[in-house]
């Protein structure tokens, strides 16, 4: 029984280690992403969710 609570306590901060990892890297890719499209959006005066719809639409056209 004890064997059981072990493994499982070691799965369960494996898994809370790659959760964090994972949120860190989304994270960083998404303030990146806006930080790259950020100069044309204001170049154009686009408000923000307008710019970033019509962003979407044209990559998923194709």
């Amino acid at each position: 029984m004890n064997m059981i609570n072990g493994v499982f306590i070691g799965t369960m901060v494996i898994t809370a280690i790659a959760l964090v990892a994972l949120v860190a890297t989304v994270g960083t890719w998404t303030v990146q992403f806006f930080a790259r499209n950020r100069v044309q959006r204001v170049r154009h005066h686009e408000p923000l969710v307008g710019y970033y719809r019509g962003l979407a639409s044209h990559s998923f056209a194709h």
